[in-house]
C-alpha cells in the first residue's frame, strides 16, 4: 500500500514511530499476509485478521497488557492514523482482540510464519549479517560515578 502525503488526514498522533513501522510493513506486504491467514471467527465490524493486525501493532509499540489498547495512557484503539498506516479502517476492542487471539490455530500461526520478516529466527539474521566477534562478549568496566550529596549541596 502507498499512501501519497495528500491521502493522510491532518492528525496528529502520539505513536509516530508506529506510523512509520505500519508504513515499511504495508510495503513489504506483511499486513496483506495477515489480512489472509485462516482464523476461524465470524466478522462483526472487524474482520478477525484485522485484530491480529492490531494486536502486532500493539506489541511493537510496547503494549504491556491487552487492555492498554483501549485504556492506556495513550490508547492505540482511538488513533486513526495509525490505524490508517497498518491498512485499517479503524482498531476494535481490546476485548475483542482477545477473543481473536484465542480463536486462532495452529494454522494461523503456520500462515504467519513463513514470512521473510517473521519467519527466521533472530539468531539466524544476525549470524547471516554480523561478523564471528558479534558472539563474543566483550569485557566492560563499569566506571562507579560518585553519589551526589543533596544534603550538603554538593554533587
Amino acid at each position: 500500500m502507498t499512501t501519497a502525503a495528500s491521502e493522510w488526514p491532518g492528525a496528529n498522533t502520539q505513536h509516530g514511530m508506529l506510523v512509520a513501522l505500519g508504513e515499511f510493513l504495508s510495503q513489504h506486504g506483511l499486513i496483506e499476509r495477515l489480512m489472509n491467514v485462516p482464523i476461524p471467527q465470524k466478522t462483526r465490524r472487524f474482520p478477525p485478521q484485522a485484530k491480529l493486525v492490531e494486536f502486532l501493532a500493539g506489541i511493537t509499540g510496547g503494549l504491556e497488557h491487552l487492555e492498554d489498547l483501549n485504556n492506556g495512557p495513550r490508547p492505540l484503539a482511538k488513533d486513526q492514523v495509525v490505524a490508517q498506516a497498518w491498512g485499517q479502517l479503524g482498531f476494535a476492542h481490546y476485548s475483542s482482540v482477545s477473543r481473536t487471539l484465542e480463536a486462532c490455530t495452529d494454522a494461523t500461526v503456520t500462515a504467519v510464519m513463513p514470512h521473510p520478516i517473521l519467519g527466521q529466527p533472530a539468531s539466524a539474521r544476525v549470524g547471516q549479517s554480523a561478523s564471528p566477534r558479534l558472539g563474543q562478549r566483550p569485557h566492560l568496566k563499569w566506571a562507579r560515578r560518585p553519589r551526589p550529596n543533596w544534603a550538603s549541596g554538593r554533587t
